[in-house]
């Protein structure tokens, strides 16, 4: 699966760029240009939207999208300003504006934004990104959700040439305009290890039986040598999407690296196999398996333990212990042997105790 999506995050930051235009003072030249974004519409949008910063394709980067102008709309809906105070250098070709801007809480929509382009990276249903998918998923989160208001501060620097004013335009102001998206988007710690864990496991919870096969990648897992093996597999992998559930218990975060246990709810493969034993005692002290091949024998053992996993009603919990490393994009989650034996009931038990019956 992929697990470095949230590098794909900054997808959804806007370059804002400012029209340019020179104003007579600089408090006016701030307001001017904060009223051009509280008062946006697509050409507005259109104007100081660039994908320069991005590494797309030419066919892809032309337009900015009905999703994406929504996207900034949306973000900036609520938007308001005020110029608290400005100073002038005294040869009056520098100064500073210092302004409060309210708008939506970034941090709650980037934690969102996140967990969105996260759970649809997870290879079992990821398709390309583009930067209008990525706003896409922007839109999406701000028609879903209700976010607070926030005001942060913001220092904007202007220069003079001609008593004309113009407002530097640099990454840290596009920043403070956004409310710190940007700044929380990039930062690889937004998410929790827990959060990261959830989002990852949470998809197995709607995963078919054809979805654990492919997952796992086991075939004839009884080892029978039959004609039954896909039957039984298909039982078991369906038993495996009937049962599987999990449940985060506990959380140990040292730096870049954390422990995470959770308890893994599958069947009870050993339950199945204890059922399995009678009938293969049985079978094994009547006539009709001393008479019998190995072919014979093998299909005989397949027909028990077909009955076995249909009748079987049994699940388990197993505790384990995930371990995740922050890669400076995101928390990167390691599913290990661990979590297959947890699935699997403990597989290499189980079949030990089959064979040592069917012997």
């Amino acid at each position: 699966m992929k697990r470095n999506a949230c590098g794909l995050i900054l997808l959804v930051c806007s370059s804002l760029y400012f029209s340019g235009c020179g104003y007579a003072g600089p408090e006016k030249a701030v307001r001017r240009e904060l009223d051009y974004i509280q008062k946006l519409d697509e050409d507005a949008i259109s104007s100081f939207f660039s994908y320069e910063n991005f590494p797309l394709n030419s066919d892809q980067s032309s337009g900015t999208g009905s999703d994406t102008t929504e996207a900034i709309r949306l973000f900036f809906e609520n938007f308001k300003y005020h110029i608290d105070s400005s100073t002038q250098s005294q040869n009056g070709t520098e100064a500073t504006v210092n302004v409060s801007l309210t708008n939506l809480d970034a941090q709650e929509l980037a934690k969102d934004l996140c967990r969105e382009i996260y759970r649809d990276s997870l290879s079992y249903s990821h398709s390309d990104y583009d930067i209008h998918s990525a706003f896409s998923l922007m839109k999406e989160c701000l028609e879903r959700n209700d976010y607070p208001e926030k005001t942060t501060t913001a220092t904007i620097h202007l220069t003079s040439e001609n008593d004309v004013w113009t407002i530097d335009s640099t990454p840290e102001l596009e920043d403070d305009l956004t409310g710190g998206l940007v700044s929380y988007l990039s930062d690889p710690y937004l998410l929790s290890p827990e959060d990261i864990l959830d989002l990852t496991l949470a998809p197995f919870k709607d995963f078919t039986a054809e979805d654990w096969q492919s997952y796992l990648e086991i075939s004839d897992v009884f080892a029978v040598g039959t004609d039954q093996a896909d039957t039984i597999d298909q039982l078991l992998f369906q038993q495996i999407a009937a049962f599987f559930d999990y449940q985060i218990t506990d959380v140990v975060q040292d730096g870049d690296d954390a422990k995470v246990t959770v308890n893994i709810t599958s069947l009870d493969l050993n339950t199945v196999i204890e059922s399995c034993l009678g009938p293969l005692r049985d079978y094994g002290t009547s006539t009709e398996s001393i008479r019998a091949s190995s072919e014979e024998f093998n299909r005989k053992t397949g027909e028990i333990l077909i009955t076995a996993l249909e009748d079987n009603v049994s699940s388990t919990v197993t505790q384990i212990t995930i371990l995740l490393h922050n890669d400076g994009h995101t928390w990167d989650p390691v599913l290990d042997t661990s979590f297959t034996d947890a699935l699997l009931g403990n597989l290499d038990e189980s079949l030990a105790s089959l064979n040592a019956a069917a012997e």
